[in-house]
């Protein structure tokens, strides 16, 4: 399905509805009868990009919330973070900061990414000259 993309560098993360773990992800005085997992189909995703949980890969025994519920006096890990494994290196600092004025706790990642240098970019002026690149940058 998403073979044609380039895919090696992803941050996927916001309010997933669903928890990785019932274990881990929730508070244990819950009492629901969904356990609110998430669907299938979202982990056969994570498997084809090679995406990890980071903020679980980086605390395998933490158990922080990203939601609480005041109706089931519950907390979830809801929001999540996921990164292609790849990526996982140049990540530098992932949490989950504390609850201010949403219903959800914001999650935070910092990138430890490489400076490219600085430079100038500069049309390559030879390609004026080829007729085929100037008649197909008039069609446009």
């Amino acid at each position: 399905m998403l073979d044609y993309l380039d895919y090696t560098n992803i941050i996927m993360m916001g309010d997933m509805n669903g928890v990785v773990s019932t274990h881990m992800d929730k508070s244990q005085n819950q009492n629901l009868t969904k356990d609110g997992r998430l669907p299938k189909t979202f982990f056969e995703l994570t498997d084809n990009m090679d995406l990890i949980d980071i903020w679980r890969t980086r605390n395998p025994l933490g158990k922080e919330g990203t939601f609480f519920s005041e109706a089931h006096l519950s907390w979830t890990r809801i929001d999540q973070i996921w990164t292609t494994r790849g990526l996982a290196p140049k990540i530098r600092k992932v949490e989950i900061c504390p609850k201010t004025c949403s219903d959800h706790n914001a999650l935070k990642v910092e990138l430890r990414l490489t400076p490219t240098g600085s430079f100038r970019w500069k049309m390559n002026d030879t390609l004026l000259r080829d007729q085929e690149i100037v008649k197909k940058a008039q069609k446009l």
